[in-house]
């Protein structure tokens, strides 16, 4: 039944109640997110190795919706940078980004969903063109520059 039908001897207002009660029911039995940020920076400093970020022990049953963001910075130069989401068997979703010079902060978001994951989710990040690239944790100070977030949907 839509907002707009109304049962017999209904009246809108009862109806919204209903909705109401509905939707506090539903947020109540939806599982927290589960959220890690990195608390130092990570030197991106081999351009063959990616490196660890933040990592969320979310157990191998499920499906979950799972999405990371990335501060990237090299001191040096301009740079190309890759971030990966995965359960370190499975990657979950990949991309790159660049930045214009040396010293310049650049921001990635990816996003992607994954079922019965083999083991904790995790991003890794590197630096593709120097050894001075960094993963950000605390570029503007509130701590959570680089993080990864997870939601169950099944």
């Amino acid at each position: 039944m839509s907002l707009l039908t109304l049962a017999p001897g209904e009246t809108s207002i009862s109806r919204i109640v209903s909705c109401i009660r509905q939707l506090v029911q539903y947020e109540q039995t939806m599982p927290a997110p589960l959220t890690a940020s990195l608390v130092s920076d990570v030197a991106l400093n081999n351009i063959s190795t990616y490196f660890p970020g933040p990592s969320i022990a979310q157990g191998t049953v499920g499906t979950w919706y799972v999405s990371a963001s990335a501060t990237f910075r090299d001191t040096a130069a301009a740079a190309l940078f890759e971030l990966v989401i995965s359960d370190g068997t499975t990657i979950i979703a990949s991309g790159g980004t660049s930045s214009f010079a040396g010293g310049a902060f650049i921001h990635m978001c990816l996003s992607g969903v994954i079922t019965s994951p083999a083991n904790n989710l995790r991003i890794t990040a590197r630096d593709f063109t120097n050894t001075t690239g960094q993963m950000m944790a605390t570029l503007t100070g509130f701590g959570h520059d680089t993080m990864i977030t997870a939601f169950r949907i099944g």
